[in-house]
């Protein structure tokens, strides 16, 4: 009988506690890779630090810029040109979704160019650094751009940003390019670690990268994939083929 007293009024501080939890080990983890990634898989590898799964990284990080995203949109002055069947919440979950596996399918392309270069990395260990680099980059940019909305009220709705708010798009640019730099940043460096090729696995994300961009320049997949150069081959006046690289936001 006392058992089951205990239980029965102990459970919101068990949840509390496991919550706390949780949430420093987020903290630690997403502060340990963005510090130094390859010290940090040395000893995540090794069984030396614990940290959150990476999957259960993706996930939080995935609630916190949800959670963002909807306090951005309830913003005075805020707008909404998405369909209005779409909920607030569902709509920037979409918007966190879209970066991430844009970042998902970046980090498995290089995994791939690095297998071809002849590294000894195991593809679930190039799917785990991407999905910390991703995490820490879109919690970034989430934060970012929030800051920035509090000041450019063209940020606060949903969808693109208009190209007539020259200082919205600006600030909304600027925001994005250091978290896709960051990204990269943190994934040549955890990729170099991991495969033990540095300078590959800088090649190996750059090759990545222009590969994505072509796929974005000539499938241009319906969504939103945050910051994203896309690159097409177009024939030019004189009749000759020539790449056109665009920056695009969205």
């Amino acid at each position: 009988m006392e058992g089951h007293e205990g239980a029965s009024t102990g459970w919101l501080r068990e949840a509390v506690v496991a919550f706390w939890a949780e949430a420093v080990l987020y903290a630690r983890t997403a502060a340990g890779f963005a510090r130094r990634p390859r010290r940090f898989l040395d000893e995540w590898v090794a069984g030396r630090r614990r940290a959150q799964n990476p999957l259960g990284f993706m996930a939080t990080t995935l609630a916190l810029t949800a959670s963002l995203q909807l306090l951005r949109r309830s913003l005075p002055g805020a707008t909404d040109s998405s369909p209005a069947s779409a909920s607030p919440l569902w709509n920037g979950l979409l918007e966190s979704v879209g970066p991430y596996a844009h970042y998902l399918v970046l980090g498995l392309v290089s995994h791939a160019v690095l297998r071809l270069l002849r590294t000894r990395g195991q593809l679930l260990g190039s799917v785990a650094a991407t999905l910390y680099s991703g995490g820490i980059a879109l919690l970034v940019i989430t934060v970012l751009f929030f800051a920035a909305a509090l000041t450019f009220p063209g940020l606060r709705r949903s969808g693109t940003v208009s190209h007539a708010d020259r200082a919205a798009l600006a600030a909304a640019i600027a925001a994005f390019a250091a978290s896709y730099a960051l990204f990269a940043v943190l994934l040549v460096a955890s990729l170099g670690r991991l495969h033990h090729a540095p300078w590959r696995a800088g090649l190996g994300v750059g090759a990545a990268i222009v590969a994505i961009a072509l796929a974005f320049g000539n499938l241009n997949p319906p969504g939103h994939y945050g910051l994203h150069p896309s690159l097409k081959i177009v024939r030019n006046p004189q009749g000759r083929f020539a790449p056109e690289l665009s920056l695009n936001l969205g």
